[in-house]
């Protein structure tokens, strides 16, 4: 995970590992991610089109302070 600012993050799909259905995932630092069904369709055409998927993800309290997704970027 790599900070762009003070609550924004850029994690790339190896971070979060394979979710396959949108809801809570658990991240390679410990932290969940919320993910929706735009996100993992986003993930399916990405790979499809051979690009690693990356996320810019940030903290909400609405969530208990886990991450919530808040842009994506194709990474050739």
């Amino acid at each position: 995970m790599t900070t762009i600012r003070e609550n924004i993050f850029r994690v790339t799909l190896s971070e979060i590992g394979n979710p396959i259905d949108r809801g809570f995932f658990e991240m390679s630092d410990g932290g969940q991610v919320l993910m929706d069904a735009a996100d993992i369709r986003y993930i399916k055409e990405a790979k499809e089109g051979g690009y690693e998927p990356v996320f810019f993800i940030s903290r909400t309290h609405a969530l208990g302070n886990d991450f919530v997704v808040v842009g994506r970027q194709w990474k050739a």
